[in-house]
């Protein structure tokens, strides 16, 4: 199933969900303040990372081929415009984004994206 994963994350009236980014030039290299400390930058809270990131949120007592599997979908999904995805990869994300440390308001998004018709 295809799902597009290029949303942004808002809060109830709509205004985007942001998080601190440290800052990286052209090169991919961490940009320093004058104090000598990275920079950081507002970026606003794709669903893509979001999801890939719960993936990766350790689970007690998990297998390691579990784990390695989360990890494998993980770098699917981050940064993804659009996916291919089972319904098996659907029913895990599911999971891993309604754990407790997930806000619902992030919950209810991920999975209205995940499956628009609410079953």
């Amino acid at each position: 199933m295809k799902i597009n994963l290029d949303k942004k994350l808002v809060d109830l009236a709509g205004y985007s969900l942001q998080d601190r980014k440290v800052k990286r030039d052209g090169n991919g290299v961490v940009v320093m303040g004058e104090d000598g400390k990275p920079e950081t930058e507002l970026v606003d809270v794709m669903i893509s990372t979001f999801t890939a990131n719960a993936l990766l949120h350790p689970v007690k007592g998990e297998e390691p081929v579990d784990k390695a599997g989360k990890y494998l979908l993980a770098t699917k999904l981050y940064e993804a415009k659009e996916i291919d995805l089972t319904v098996e990869e659907i029913v895990l994300i599911k999971a891993c984004v309604s754990a407790d440390h997930v806000p619902t308001i992030v919950t209810g998004q991920i999975w209205k994206v995940l499956d628009p018709k609410g079953s």
